[in-house]
């Protein structure tokens, strides 16, 4: 054939393949079918701690690269085909001590917000809204109220903000609590804890915060919980109160174009009040992580939470008490879960699990005793993207990147 005759079956050609990857691109389902996923590879950094000691790793939506946080030292690591390599280290010296627990990503894996849970929790200690740029080394102060000491016997006028969240790449929602404590209890000028959002311009200034809705309870301190779905457009968050306003305690829903907020389940004890939350990529539920599962090793500290109806839904309910779930975190799309199983009297169940839904029999994937990467088990076990999973060896060293497939 002539070049000019082979044009004819050339476009053809061509235009079969576009119907066929059209075809199949349409046809995929919501999520992948996360019950047969299976490990792929494993890279392992024996020398690195995450969760003792104040150090902890974060892996970015895109699984594409971690950070990993031990005294004061913020180091990335990104992926080259297989092997992670680090990329640079930025030292930020604390103000104060305290784990990093509660830091989050941005979508675009480029910033991270710096702890504020146990600074101003633990140590009552005045907490501003901070980003850290991955790339730069660069600390932005979103919140700066010129305020760095402790919130006892403060200023009236300072805030104490906590619990940052990224709506996108170019919104933070966080909690605020104003104003400070006082010696002797008193509270002047008291105002409810409150959620609010931040804009972040393309040069990183930041908006003045606005307000998107008070907390129903007048107890200080009761908001310092935050997590949003992944569209930005709902933020869970809890409220404990120690009990002064009951009727108030529990794991609460706003709607950050309305404000409009309700309660999604009531809770009355401390040990089982959520120190951190996810929601499911799909929106359908609400992850719950309680506090430290390393105090009690016989109970699951993580449970899942029905959006809609409210019910609570064990993660795997045929572990029958033999094991317990003791960290868990969301899959890329769908709400798939991969989990932790320790257990004191059958040791071969523990291990690393994915279940296609809360409330299924998972399938063990790693054999072997784990545990997240952030103290106290209060942030979820991360699953990026691209189908890597991080998760830590606990008291021991060891960082794993586990790809599934």
């Amino acid at each position: 054939m002539t070049r000019l005759t082979q044009r004819p079956f050339i476009a053809l050609f061509i235009a079969i393949l576009f119907a066929m990857f059209s075809v199949t691109a349409f046809a995929q389902p919501d999520a992948p079918d996360y019950a047969g996923y299976r490990v792929m590879n494993v890279q392992e950094f024996e020398e690195l701690y995450a969760a003792p000691a104040n150090s902890a790793a974060y892996l970015a939506p895109s699984g594409e690269r971690f950070v990993h946080i031990q005294r004061g030292q913020y180091c990335v690591y990104n992926r080259f085909i297989l092997p992670w390599l680090q990329s640079r280290c930025t030292a930020i010296e604390p103000r104060i001590g305290g784990a990093p627990q509660d830091i989050a990503i941005s979508p675009d894996g480029t910033r991270i917000t710096l702890p504020t849970f146990a600074q101003a929790l633990q140590f009552l200690f005045n907490t501003d809204i901070q980003v850290l740029n991955l790339d730069t080394g660069a600390i932005d102060n979103l919140t700066n109220d010129g305020y760095e000491r402790s919130s006892v016997n403060a200023p009236p006028n300072y805030f104490v903000d906590v619990a940052p969240v990224w709506l996108n790449d170019r919104q933070i929602a966080f909690a605020r609590i104003a104003p400070g404590l006082r010696s002797g209890g008193e509270r002047p000028n008291l105002l409810p804890d409150a959620i609010h959002i931040i804009d972040i311009a393309e040069d990183g200034t930041p908006s003045e915060p606005r307000l998107l809705m008070s907390s129903p309870a007048e107890v200080p301190y009761s908001i310092y919980v935050l997590a949003a779905d992944s569209l930005g457009r709902r933020i869970a968050f809890t409220i404990y109160t120690a009990n002064r306003q009951p009727e108030f305690q529990g794991v609460w829903q706003v709607d950050v174009e309305t404000g409009a907020f309700q309660q999604l389940a009531a809770i009355s004890e401390y040990r089982e009040m959520p120190l951190g939350l996810a929601y499911s990529a799909d929106g359908r539920y609400l992850l719950t992580l309680r506090p430290d599962p390393m105090l009690d090793r016989t109970i699951s500290t993580a449970r899942v939470l029905d959006v809609k109806t409210g019910a609570w839904i064990d993660i795997d309910p045929s572990l029958n008490d033999q094991g317990q779930v003791i960290a868990a975190g969301w899959s890329p799309r769908g709400s798939a879960l991969v989990y932790i199983v320790t257990s004191e009297v059958s040791p071969e169940l523990e291990g690393v699990y994915i279940t296609a839904q809360p409330g299924e029999p998972g399938q063990i994937i790693l054999e072997g005793r784990f545990y997240g990467t952030t103290c106290c088990g209060t942030s979820p076990i991360n699953w990026g993207a691209s189908d890597v999973i991080l998760v830590g060896r606990g008291s021991q060293p060891g960082i794993l990147l586990i790809q599934v497939g």
